[in-house]
């Protein structure tokens, strides 16, 4: 029993099958991320390290050149670059698309604590170096800009208190950055000769600080059934407290931080100047966790925004910059648009020709189940649902009907020529099958040589374009040769050809 045959004389099968993809398309469709773009992970691995203090040339020696010459034996390093900034050193590893990322960064992992256990150079004060793999789910969905007048001294620490830790609190949301503003800053100003005269090193002043802003935990106690965790807090409480921090003693006085420098709550060196409407203000970024919907974490990011706005000073105004979000929205519309575009001129040009509203409508559901089927690949492969697709499904659903008219065209040939429903759907379906699976294949071989373009940016990008809708013309080869034969048949198994009347093609 071929497919036509099948559809024809099994149309509860037939048609359970179809309800079933309908159902498991609109989970699929329920459960697929939405992004902006397509998930793509270059194959590039930078390892940023923190040398507080150090300019570039201490930075390149101590730090970079260090690291960067026991980085340059990881597996499949096809490209290292490195550049020393005051404090930072940034090495990028390029390797080749295709990469297993998790895998190279365990080797630079191994390789760091190499260099940090056998090499001499590397400064204690160096921070652990931060290993960076760049997503695209990290891009930022929002971008908000925030200004004030004169709240602007304390904006950063406001904001930061306010709107950004609350926004960190919604379900999908993954990091929210301040640029811009005053950041607050504790400046300990060390007189040198006074240090030296006392014989300490700022590295010194360094670890006493940090031996005593800690809060550890000390036990704990239980007292009938009850027991609790006991905590010892030591963190400053405000910048005067660093004053009385102990250096040590010398010739039996004990030497305090104020002994041998000035303590001032100030702010940052500011690096970055973000102003809005001719204000000082500051930019804050949203990024979505990976696999969260943008959509939803967008609105709900942009409804939040609208209550923390009520708690904040009167001249502190918050707006939204950009919204990526907005773009995946007017994409879903435009495919929204297309498809109720592409159902009502199907129907209307087959009804102009053929004369039949049902005729019109077995070849206007191609277009609907077709799509459906992009949505559980999509699902069932990890995608997204992203520009890129909703593109793809633009392209497509103007595609998916031509199977089916040919289809049906033939059904009503075998109508006319005498034979009852039932054969003209069968025969019908059959004589046309490889003609439509040539038609059909011959587009899919158009597409297919964009997954020749390798693993890169423009490779996957279209290599998803042409994989959804190779997926999405075979589908509509799949309905059009199995649920287009049932509705002919279902439709017109009490319909008698009449010549002078019914005449329906040429």
């Amino acid at each position: 029993m071929n497919l036509p045959e099948f559809g024809v004389k099994r149309p509860v099968t037939n048609l359970m099958i179809f309800l079933g993809i309908i159902i498991i398309s609109f989970y699929s469709l329920s459960r697929l991320g939405i992004d902006l773009m397509p998930e793509i992970e270059p194959p590039v691995i930078s390892v940023i390290s923190s040398y507080p203090g150090a300019n570039p040339e201490d930075v390149e020696v101590k730090v970079t050149e260090v690291l960067e010459n026991q980085l340059a034996t990881t597996p499949g390093l096809e490209k290292i670059t490195s550049r020393s900034f005051e404090g930072v050193s940034v090495i990028s590893l390029k390797f080749a698309w295709g990469t297993d990322l998790d895998a190279a960064s365990n080797d630079i992992r191994d390789r760091i604590e190499m260099a940090k256990r056998l090499l001499p150079d590397i400064p204690e004060e160096m921070d652990n170096p931060y290993i960076f793999k760049f997503n695209t789910a990290m891009l930022p969905i929002l971008f908000i800009g925030i200004n004030a007048k004169e709240s602007y001294p304390e904006l950063y620490d406001l904001i930061d208190e306010r709107v950004a830790d609350p926004l960190r609190q919604i379900p999908g949301v993954g990091t929210v950055l301040l640029l811009g503003g005053l950041e607050r800053q504790i400046n300990v100003w060390i007189d040198r000769a006074r240090l030296e005269g006392y014989g300490f090193s700022i590295l010194d002043i360094q670890n006493a600080i940090k031996q005593e802003n800690l809060s550890q935990p000390v036990g704990s106690l239980k007292t009938g059934l009850t027991d609790y965790l006991l905590r010892l807090p030591g963190e400053f409480a405000s910048p005067e407290e660093l004053n009385l921090v102990i250096l040590g003693k010398r010739n039996g006085k004990t030497v305090y931080l104020k002994d041998v420098a000035r303590i001032e709550d100030s702010f940052k060196e500011v690096t970055m100047y973000v102003r809005h409407n001719r204000r000082p203000g500051l930019m804050m970024m949203v990024q979505k966790q990976t696999g969260a919907n943008s959509v939803k974490v967008a609105q709900q990011v942009k409804k939040t925004l609208e209550s923390l706005q009520k708690t904040l000073p009167s001249d502190v105004k918050m707006f939204i910059i950009f919204d990526t979000s907005q773009d995946i929205i007017n994409t879903l519309n435009t495919l929204k648009t297309s498809i109720f575009q592409a159902i009502f001129f199907v129907i209307l040009v087959v009804w102009f020709f053929l004369r039949q509203i049902k005729t019109s409508l077995i070849i206007a559901l191609t277009i609907p189940f077709s799509l459906l089927v992009a949505f559980i690949y999509l699902f069932l492969s990890g995608r997204t649902l992203n520009v890129i697709s909703l593109s793809s499904l633009i392209i497509a659903s103007g595609m998916v009907v031509d199977n089916a008219i040919v289809i049906v065209d033939n059904f009503w040939r075998h109508l006319e020529r005498g034979q009852r429903p039932m054969e003209s759907a069968i025969f019908g379906a059959r004589e046309m099958f490889l003609a439509i699976f040539a038609s059909t294949l011959t587009t899919v071989v158009v597409f297919l040589p964009m997954l020749l373009l390798g693993k890169s940016i423009i490779g996957i990008m279209f290599g998803e374009l042409s994989v959804i809708v190779t997926v999405t013309l075979l589908a509509s080869l799949f309905t059009a040769t199995t649920f287009s034969p049932m509705l002919c048949f279902q439709f017109y198994k009490n319909y008698k050809f009449n010549n002078q009347q019914d005449k329906k093609i040429n």
